[in-house]
Parts: C-alpha cells; structure tokens; sequence
C-alpha cells in the first residue's frame, strides 16, 4: 500500500515520466559516448522535439539513440537527422526505429549528409504520395536496391522516381528493389547473348559500349533510359519483348525494364515532379490535423512538461530510494543472522541493537531527503 502510494505520488508529478527519459538518455550516453556538451544538447533536442511533435521526449530519445546505434555521430544527429527521422516517422505513420533506419541508410548508401537528409526525406514520404507503395514497401527497396543504385551513380531523385514509376509491376518494395538491382547491374551486356540482343535493338556496340552511358562513362538519367527502352523496346511484339528482355537484363529485371518502358521520359519525369511536390513536414500536419492529432500533440506536450518536473526531484529520490533499498539489506543480514545462529534469541538481541543504531542513522538521511525533496519539487514547478 505505502509503495503504491509512493508511486501514484511519484507519477502526479512527472517522476514516471522524468525516469523513463532518463532512461533513454542513458541508453545514447552508453551508445554514442557524447562530451557534456553535446549530451546536454542532445537532451534538449529530444525535449524540444516531445514538446513539437506528436512523439514524447523519450520516443525522441529513442529515436536519437536508433541514430546512433546505426552509426550516427552526435554532429549528425543535431545536424538534422533528428528532426528528419521524426518527420519522416510523423509524415509516413511508421515507428521511429523504422524511420531512423531508413534515414540512415538512405544517408550511407547515397552519402548524404545530416543537413541533406530533410529534403531527402521529403523525397521518401513523395515516393508513398505517388505510389501504391508505402513506407515499409520503400524501407525494403531501398535495403534491396538502394546500394545498388548509389555505386552505379544513380541520384536518390532517380531511385526515387523510379520505385514510384514501377511500383504498379511488383507485389513489395522488396521485389521492386532487388529488380531494379538487377537491372542496373546489366546496363553494361556481361555475356555474348546480352551483347547481341542489346547489339540488335541498336543499345550496344560491338565492344559492349552501352547506349544507357553517356560517353564520359556516366549512367544516363533515369527518364532518358526509360525513354530508350520505350523506343527500343516498342515496336517488338509481347513475345518479342519478353524474349529480348531477359537476353538483355535477366529475369529478374523484367518487372522494371517493362515499368520503365511503359513509362518512358515523360512518365518517370512526371512521378519526379509530383514527388518532388510533396513536403513530409505537411504530410505530418494534415495526418495531424483532426482531434486524435490535437490529443497525440497534447499528450507530447504534457509529457515533456513532466519530464522538466520530475528531473528536479530525481536526484534526491534516487538517493531517497538507495538508503531504502540499504535499510532493506540491514534488515536481511539481521533475519540471516539470527536464522543461523546457535541461540537465535541473543543472536536477536544483538541484532536488534546494531540495526536500531542503523535505522536511526537512516531516519536523520531520510528527514534530509525529505526537506531536499520539497526543494527540489518547487524548483521544478
């Protein structure tokens, strides 16, 4: 009865609240192992950001940890990819975890910077505007296609406007990945049979230069390769088609070369412009804009307002529940001793005399805790 009402006490004034983002902010100093300074403004960065968003400080926390475990320095996570993280996540209604995954892949494989990756992710949450797909399909095509893409010199614009482009050709993201990987890795003919189709359809010379490179050795854009499929690519019948398709790119490419085809230049430009029309800071405000989105940003807004609370009192009920926790053991140790010994009545009377001198000492702490406790509360108030 005392420890829950103890804990109904502690909650009503934000001490709850203020452990668990203590917690969290523990897990980044252990992660990413941040000077003073920057944990103090990763701290704010995480209050500032429960007290903006529908996400509480200690999702933010989360999200800044995610950041660093995959590989984030404490520069880049204030440099931006915090706050794009949480857009994303806000903009596409997925979990943070995801989001900062896909941010910081999306960072690697196309070696962006923090600074970089807001417009980016204004790039990813277009791609889930223009398309069937959504924002796990887009995780599992960039996982399955991305890198592919990045080492072949295709921009993040061009990945982008191509899943959109082809997504109508594939069942998942993951399956639009791994067949743009497969395309991309067969723009240059690798055998005999690739470099004779491509030689018929007038896309490569007899020494496998390819007509999908600029003469630099440069990849074309996206929308001029699509537009050479669709020229190339036309006037075969579907038989046709299917048979030269897979000489060229393999099966597994079939599902993009046929998109881009259909799509050609105009097409794949236009899913770029209508990508490129979408903020994910104005996605999060209309998924926002309605009474559960007031609630969610209410709901932010008071938590941060306990964390700020309950943090002033941390520090003396944590030595408060320390001295509880010793009192505790004194009082184990005396319930052993007495067990184990030969007379457990005088063991007992001895006992009784070491741990009154204890408590005591512990009473006198706890009346400091308790005046320290009052003071700090109205600190935090």
């Amino acid at each position: 009865t005392i420890f829950a009402g103890l804990t109904g006490i502690f909650g009503a004034i934000g001490v709850d609240a203020a452990a668990d983002f203590q917690q969290t902010m523990s897990g980044i100093k252990a992660v990413l192992a941040p000077t003073t300074a920057e944990m103090e403004a990763l701290r704010q960065k995480a209050l500032q950001l429960g007290a903006d968003t529908s996400f509480s400080a200690s999702e933010a926390g989360q999200a800044i940890e995610a950041l660093a475990q995959n590989g984030l320095n404490a520069a880049q996570i204030m440099g931006g990819a915090a706050d794009a993280t949480v857009a994303l996540a806000a903009a596409t209604n997925t979990d943070l975890a995801t989001a900062a995954t896909i941010a910081t892949d999306t960072m690697q494989a196309f070696n962006l910077t923090a600074g970089e990756l807001g417009s980016a992710v204004d790039g990813i949450a277009g791609v889930t505007v223009a398309s069937k797909f959504g924002i796990d399909d887009y995780r599992l095509a960039l996982a399955n296609g991305g890198g592919a893409a990045a080492a072949f010199g295709v921009s993040l614009k061009d990945f982008n406007a191509v899943i959109a482009a082809t997504s109508a050709q594939f069942t998942s993201g993951q399956t639009a990945g791994t067949a743009f990987r497969a395309f991309i890795n067969h723009l240059t003919p690798s055998t005999d049979t690739a470099r004779d189709a491509m030689m018929g359809l007038g896309l490569a010379t007899a020494d496998g230069t390819s007509a999908f490179y600029t003469a630099t050795g440069a990849i074309r854009p996206m929308a001029e390769i699509a537009e050479i499929l669709k020229t190339s690519l036309g006037g075969l019948s579907d038989a046709e088609k299917a048979v030269a398709i897979e000489a060229m790119f393999g099966a597994e490419a079939i599902g993009t070369v046929i998109g881009l085809m259909q799509q050609g230049s105009a097409g794949v430009s236009q899913f770029a412009a209508d990508i490129d029309k979408v903020s994910a800071a104005d996605q999060a405000a209309t998924r926002l804009d309605n009474f559960r989105g007031a609630q969610e940003a209410l709901s932010g807004s008071l938590d941060t307002l306990k964390i700020i609370i309950g943090t002033a009192v941390l520090p003396v009920l944590t030595r408060f529940v320390q001295g509880l926790t010793a009192g505790i053991n004194i009082l184990s140790q005396m319930a052993t001793a007495i067990t184990s010994a030969a007379n457990p009545f005088q063991e007992f009377a001895v006992q009784v005399s070491n741990v009154i001198s204890s408590l005591l000492g512990l009473s006198t702490e706890a009346n400091s805790y308790g005046a320290a406790l009052v003071q700090s509360f109205a600190a935090g108030i």
